[in-house]
């Protein structure tokens, strides 16, 4: 933390982005899936280009040691994944709302998990909401 405390400040090497980058992109099943663990911010175009394809992205949308659900939303648009999952807001139901509300179309889970497959990819980014255990869902 620094000046009056409201700001908190981490230290990332290239290194390790590089590792977690790597490590992150699955291409075994035909289709890339990335995520976007911890991100606080939009991604730069070295970033852009090291990532390449992605159609699903597991993005976290809570704004708590992670990037907040607006910036989530201009990350997803960035990438441009087929399927966009948000993580890491527990109960933050406004999150949700922030980053369903925008021009992305969501679906609703029942379930914590689904099936896909490369052919099943929808055409455009779609949300993916899964159920967890205490949270909300939209019937």
């Amino acid at each position: 933390m620094y000046g009056d405390g409201q700001s908190m400040r981490d230290y990332t090497y290239i290194d390790d982005i590089i590792d977690g980058t790597l490590e992150a992109i699955s291409r075994s099943k035909g289709y890339e899936i990335y995520n976007l663990r911890d991100l606080s911010n939009k991604l730069n175009f070295d970033q852009l280009e090291l990532i390449g394809r992605v159609d699903i992205a597991l993005a976290p949308i809570g704004g708590r040691f992670t990037m907040d659900a607006a910036t989530a939303v201009e990350v997803v648009k960035q990438l441009k994944p087929k399927i966009a999952i948000p993580m890491h807001y527990w109960n933050n139901v406004g999150a949700l709302d922030t980053f369903i509300g925008g021009p992305l179309k969501a679906r609703f889970f029942p379930f914590s998990s689904f099936t896909v497959s490369k052919e099943s990819l929808p055409a455009t980014t779609t949300i993916s909401v899964l159920k967890s255990p205490g949270r909300w869902i939209q019937e």
